[in-house]
């Protein structure tokens, strides 16, 4: 082997290692961002599921009270937002009501009203009021409402025997 050749030999293992180290280091980068990728992956699913735990405690939940009558299979119920203020006093608000989530139910007196009332059976709703004052100024706000069917225990069955 002549020493051109020797020389050639030497810079391509050169180039070889060269590019090993490369593929090493991209290597290393692309397990870190998928590492990255995979825990922000994890937190974002872990904040979800507190967010969904957060959401179902904060629903207001209503059972329908057991009255001996299966006809009975609604509930009333009364959104208020009448407390509400503006800190500026003078200005006058206007109250808007609507539905979100939840079977399609109507909203007594009327959506624009401080304190509406309405009669759902079982099931989860959604409500947002949003209310504006004399300058346009809005606030928003949502409720969530649980209702629970009746419960109904089984009746209890005893059978006497008995010899006459």
């Amino acid at each position: 082997m002549n020493e051109r050749t020797a020389s050639l030999f030497l810079i391509l293992c050169m180039v070889i290692l060269f590019g090993l180290f490369e593929l090493e280091n991209k290597w290393d980068q692309d397990q870190e961002e998928e590492a990255q990728v995979r825990e922000s992956e994890q937190k974002l699913l872990a904040d979800q599921r507190r967010k969904g735990t957060e959401a179902e405690a904060e629903k207001f939940q209503v059972l329908i009270k057991h009255d001996g009558s299966p006809e009975t299979n609604t509930a009333t119920i009364i959104l208020d937002a009448g407390s509400s203020f503006d800190p500026n006093k003078m200005d006058d608000l206007k109250y808007n009501w609507s539905q979100i989530a939840g079977s399609p139910v109507e909203l007594k007196p009327g959506e624009n009203s401080a304190k509406v009332t309405f009669k759902a059976r079982p099931g989860d709703y959604a409500f947002e009021i949003e209310i504006f004052d004399s300058y346009g100024s809005a606030v928003k706000d949502t409720k969530m409402v649980k209702i629970i069917p009746e419960p109904n225990d089984p009746p209890v069955l005893e059978t006497k025997i008995s010899v006459q």
